[in-house]
């Protein structure tokens, strides 16, 4: 599954599941440019993917594109 974030007006797409516990970051909150996970409050940056808590573990983040009222991601991994 995929999360779908808009931040600041943008769009980013990442792997839904956190890299600490495995909760579902598209039921957290977006605080600035990250995503606080539900479970255990980690914060996942949307922009590299990479946790606050330990930059050695991430989630894929993916490029996004809005076509009228279609989400469209792409296979390539973004930056």
């Amino acid at each position: 599954m995929i999360c779908i974030a808009n931040i600041d007006g943008g769009y980013r797409a990442l792997d839904n599941m956190c890299p600490h516990r495995g909760g579902a970051l598209g039921q957290g909150v977006v605080d600035g440019r990250l995503i606080v996970c539900p479970w255990h409050g980690w914060q996942i940056d949307t922009e590299s993917g990479r946790a606050v808590q330990d930059r050695n573990l991430g989630v894929r983040v993916y490029e996004v594109k809005i076509e009228g009222d279609e989400v469209l991601i792409s296979d390539d991994q973004a930056g």
